[in-house]
């Protein structure tokens, strides 16, 4: 039964929804390998030279063929935020927060949305706790906006490591 509405709720989206939802798919293993041997930073660096798209390329998720035309930024980004937790749902591993929240970056970034990736500890009965979180206009999209309460985030956003030429 679940496979079946599954089925329906992917008919409903755009082609531009599919196509960010099969990129996420794609993305977040390519992420998990990335992370774990080239690094953070290294991947958000190849993330942001590679395979970003100059804003007049722009495919928009939350077109007038998805979301009517008066949405903003915002809603935007958590409909792209949304496509990036569907496909690690249906992933035959499970992603973490940073696969997820680095792949929700990227997407944005190539729908010509800027935004924050941020990555914020706790401790708790004695162990240290990170959690990585998208925002976009100091909003956060990927997650509820009370993660800010629960970590403390670093004082800026990751940001990539300069690409060469």
């Amino acid at each position: 039964m679940s496979t079946i509405r599954s089925l329906r709720q992917f008919a409903r989206l755009s082609w531009t929804e599919r196509a960010a939802l099969a990129q996420a798919a794609a993305m977040l293993p390519a992420t998990a390998i990335a992370v774990r041997t080239i690094g953070l930073r290294r991947w958000q660096s190849c993330l942001t030279g590679r395979w970003s798209r100059a804003h007049g390329e722009v495919a928009s998720i939350g077109s007038a063929e998805s979301i009517s035309a008066g949405d903003d930024r915002l809603r935007r980004a958590r409909k792209i935020s949304c496509l990036v937790a569907a496909a690690a749902n249906r992933c035959p591993y499970r992603s973490n927060c940073l696969q997820q929240s680095l792949t929700t970056w990227w997407l944005l970034r190539r729908n010509g949305i800027e935004s924050d990736l941020r990555i914020g500890t706790r401790k708790t009965a004695g162990s240290l706790e990170a959690h990585a979180w998208v925002e976009v206009d100091g909003q956060v999209v990927n997650d509820h906006n009370a993660i800010r309460d629960r970590f403390v985030s670093f004082e800026r956003s990751v940001v990539p490591l300069e690409v060469r030429s």
